[in-house]
């Protein structure tokens, strides 16, 4: 059978990986140039159903920094593995924060550039 995915995202290119597995032919479609550069790039293909809060959320920001070092946080972030972490907590504090009616390019969310609403 060939199966089409549309979306080369982290479900996308699994259930593309494992259909192949199971014999059948695949072929996956993504907008984008490269795999990986909507959702699982917004959110890292970050599962963690003991945190239902949004990450555009304005309260994201708290709640990462008092997760840093909880062994029971439903992220956890090692500072050794993430030299780009500051940088990363201030994209995700520029899309959490209401947006202006209109913000300078300098200083617009990486996420909306991509995905204008």
């Amino acid at each position: 059978m060939h199966v089409v995915v549309l979306g080369a995202g982290v479900i996308g290119t699994a259930t593309a990986y494992y259909l192949r597995q199971q014999g059948h032919d695949v072929t996956v479609i993504e907008r984008q140039s490269a795999a990986g550069l909507e959702t699982s790039f917004a959110n890292g293909g970050q599962i963690a159903p003991s945190g239902a809060t949004p990450w555009g959320s304005p309260k994201v920001p708290l709640l990462l920094l008092r997760w840093l070092g909880k062994v029971d946080a439903p992220l956890r972030l090692r500072l050794r593995a993430l030299p780009g972490l500051p940088r990363w907590f201030d994209a995700i504090g520029h899309c959490a924060t209401p947006p202006s009616p209109a913000p300078p390019p300098s200083r617009r969310c990486p996420c909306r550039a991509r995905h204008p609403s």
